[in-house]
């Protein structure tokens, strides 16, 4: 409660800190700024703790589908576009935009999905 004191789903800088109990520096300032691709002056709690998810000394498959249950918000295996662009951002912050989208892209290309259809978890790995 302390880190989104708004419950907006983003923290602050100074929120980041105090996660890591840490004073604000510009060694802080930079870690933050790692997941902070974007610069938008805050992260996405869920984009975070994904983004820390892929330091953790598992297979990909296991940090992918951790990533892919945070996204899944109806727990129906599956998620929609914007949510699995929301989830590659978690998951690589710092690759460009455009890049991005262009795997978003070769995703649903691969599977010859509807712009607008959901994608699976074995249709994501399949990609992977």
């Amino acid at each position: 409660r302390e880190i989104d004191t708004k419950e907006t789903g983003f923290m602050s800088y100074e929120a980041f800190c105090k996660v890591f109990s840490q004073k604000p520096s510009e060694t802080m300032r930079e870690v933050f700024d790692a997941f902070d691709a974007e610069r938008e002056g805050e992260l996405d709690l869920r984009q975070f703790v994904i983004g820390l998810s892929t330091f953790a000394k598992t297979n990909l498959e296991t940090k992918v589908r951790f990533a892919f249950m945070m996204y899944d918000e109806e727990q129906d295996g599956s998620v929609s576009r914007e949510e699995l662009s929301e989830m590659l951002r978690g998951m690589a912050p710092y690759m460009r935009s455009a890049h991005r989208d262009a795997h978003l892209e070769r995703i649903y290309a691969l599977h010859n999905l509807h712009p607008n259809s959901r994608v699976s978890f074995d249709e994501l790995m399949d990609y992977m």
